[in-house]
């Protein structure tokens, strides 16, 4: 049985995890679709975790399959490869349907000759957000930037999405104002190690990959010379999927 481990440091105890269905509170999922190793993709999904965004990668616009689409709650185009007719039909019918399409800069190239909206709009039930701008590398290092992108991702959700977001009280563990943090590629100074949370709270600052299952092991001691690795070393969480 084929089995995909993801792990993670500093959760040291035993606990359920609650599952993205569960719609009391939860954070809220991106499926952003670019290109050629978008490292834009990864600055924001820095941006967008504070504010209890999770964001999924993919390079192939026909991951756009129903079955994929139902678990997020909005796409963010920033590819210009086309979708298939299948792929942009499934887009079609997940906006309609109440959910959010974001489209970035060369996003509007792939989607040029398909039958979806070219201007910001409603459709359906739905919504269609274009922006321009963000063609290189140093428009993504920039405050104003970011905060425009994930002011319009967070518009691009919906409001139930954002519900859930403050539904679920998400804790906020910012070591050093990051939200103000623009050029990720720069070091920074960390004037604190982070605080440690219950388990209950550390669930809200995960992502565990769709279709996967997730357990911790409390088996790490207290440690009389705690590091960021002892947890690693001794114990710790992990997703897999069967």
């Amino acid at each position: 049985m084929k089995r995909i481990l993801i792990l993670l440091t500093g959760i040291i105890c035993a606990w359920a995890f609650t599952p993205a269905g569960n719609d009391t509170g939860r954070r809220a999922e991106a499926l952003f679709v670019g290109s050629n190793s978008n490292v834009q993709a990864t600055w924001l999904a820095t941006k967008l975790f504070k504010s209890g965004v999770n964001i999924t990668y993919t390079e192939r616009p026909d991951d756009l399959q129903p079955s994929r689409l139902a678990a997020y709650d909005a796409v963010i185009y920033c590819t210009a490869k086309p979708p298939s007719a299948a792929a942009q039909a499934a887009l079609r019918t997940f906006v309609e349907g109440g959910k959010g399409l974001l489209v970035l800069h060369q996003g509007a190239d792939g989607l040029r000759g398909t039958t979806l909206p070219k201007q910001s709009g409603n459709l359906g039930k739905g919504r269609v957000i274009v922006l321009g701008g963000g063609k290189t590398d140093d428009a993504w290092k920039q405050v104003a930037f970011l905060d425009k992108i994930r002011n319009n991702v967070m518009e691009a959700i919906g409001e139930d999405a954002r519900a859930r977001i403050a539904a679920a009280n998400i804790p906020d563990v910012d070591i050093y104002n990051s939200d103000t943090i623009a050029d990720y590629t720069k070091r920074y100074n960390v004037p604190k190690f982070q605080d440690a949370l219950p388990p209950k709270e550390s669930n809200k600052l995960t992502q565990v990959p769709r279709d996967s299952k997730y357990n911790c092991s409390p088996r790490s001691p207290i440690s009389p010379n705690p590091s960021p690795w002892h947890g690693m070393k001794e114990g710790g969480c992990g997703s897999w999927r069967p």
